[in-house]
């Protein structure tokens, strides 16, 4: 162990929380300050990628990895996963697991509860505080700790504050007052969660994907299936039609406005819409950080996560690239130990910014790619997914590999 210096931590997310196991694994004290009641995710599922899964095998966590301890709870059954018109047909279906061959691990989907308690679990009893909103920071310097107000009149002095609270980030705007917030995506996205199909037929991990709108399907390893979808702005709202979608369907059914877009696509949407709990539903508008921060920390205070660089979800790698936010800078934390922290968090920044907002960049091409709405766009993109169906089925490669290149280099934290 090491430097036996505090930590809070804003934020019990993905983010929040691998960077709780990564410190307190290095000899942190650690404080995690949670707003809501529990540990409640955005988003009903998640699917961890093989460069997630290195980073979590970096952090020790009682002599099993945290890796192996998201293994033991997620489900690779999906293999790689395939792409479909809206009729359902097949715009190319991957056999075996290209991932797992190419990188050593597939892809794991889970429910990010299930995920989040993995994490949890493996920090001490008192260490998340629920109903604990942080409203004012400051991030202190060097001869002086940093300090976060709460919204119940506590203050915390700390060594080193995390902000993963998230994209839309309270910490990120006092830190950035002048920044440019992160910019709209274009399109809504809705996750979901539903029960096995009563017909039981078999469900694939896939994505269907028509004009300006995507449908995906991953099944879990406890038979449910986590379902998203992804519609643009200017379609749902009915900019093409002339009526808003929401004023064709019914009142107060989170899932109203799908049930119209998705009416004519493949049965099997409309039959997992019909499962849906509609208690795991959420919704929301993509972002992300078209204006790079100009650093991922100031004074005491490191941005993690969404909370630096919010991104749309159509790599998949936001939950990923928050993860390995938190091992880097838990590894380069280790390295000073008790000395300054001031070079560490410096190098944290130059490690991570310029590879997460080449994700960011990479993520957003992809949104356009995927939300093709004019005929010609949807062909070419059809045509391009079957073409180059090896690249897209691993994930875009390049990306996966620099990781796990850098992440294997880190010794063991803990």
């Amino acid at each position: 162990m090491g430097t036996d210096r505090e930590v809070v931590i804003i934020g019990a997310g993905v983010g929040g929380l691998a960077a709780a196991n990564a410190l307190y694994r290095t000899g942190w004290r650690v404080t995690v300050l949670e707003r809501a009641d529990a540990l409640r995710p955005i988003g009903a599922g998640i699917a961890v990628p093989p460069n997630a899964m290195y980073a979590l095998d970096a952090v020790d966590a009682d002599g099993m990895t945290l890796g192996a301890r998201v293994r033991a709870v997620g489900d690779a059954s999906g293999g790689a996963i395939g792409a479909r018109r809206p009729d359902g047909r097949w715009i190319f279906r991957p056999s075996g697991d290209p991932v797992g061959r190419r990188f050593g691990y597939p892809v794991y989907s889970l429910v990010r509860t299930e995920l989040l308690a993995t994490f949890a679990v493996q920090l001490p009893a008192d260490t998340i505080r629920f109903q604990t909103e942080a409203l004012t920071i400051d991030p202190g310097s060097a001869d002086r700790p940093a300090r976060v107000e709460t919204a119940g009149g506590r203050a915390y002095e700390a060594d080193l504050v995390v902000a993963a609270d998230g994209g839309r980030s309270a910490a990120r705007r006092v830190l950035f007052p002048d920044h440019p917030d992160p910019a709209d995506g274009g399109y809504t996205i809705w996750w979901m969660l539903a029960p096995g199909l009563d017909d039981g037929e078999e469900v694939i991990a896939s994505e269907a994907m028509g004009k300006g709108a995507v449908w995906g399907t991953w099944p879990l390893n406890d038979g449910r299936i986590y379902a998203y979808a992804t519609v643009l702005k200017r379609i749902r709202d009915g900019v093409e039609n002339g009526e808003r979608a929401s004023e064709r369907a019914g009142v107060g059914d989170p899932l109203s406005e799908l049930r119209v877009y998705f009416s004519d696509w493949y049965p099997q949407i409309r039959r997992i819409l019909d499962a849906v709990d509609p208690a795991s539903v959420y919704r929301d508008d993509a972002r992300w950080m078209r204006t790079p921060l100009p650093a991922y920390h100031v004074g005491r205070v490191a941005l993690l996560g969404d909370a630096a660089h919010p991104m749309t979800p159509d790599l998949g790698q936001g939950g990923s690239q928050s993860i390995e936010d938190a091992v880097v800078l838990a590894r380069l934390l280790a390295e000073v130990g008790s000395g300054p922290l001031s070079g560490a968090l410096a190098a944290y920044t130059a490690a991570r910014l310029p590879r997460t907002m080449g994700m960011v960049k990479r993520s957003k091409r992809m949104a356009t790619f995927h939300h093709a709405s004019t005929p010609l766009g949807m062909a070419l993109r059809d045509q391009a997914l079957k073409l180059s169906s090896s690249e897209r089925t691993v994930g875009l490669a390049p990306a996966h590999l620099r990781s796990r290149v850098r992440l294997e280099a880190l010794t063991t934290v803990g």
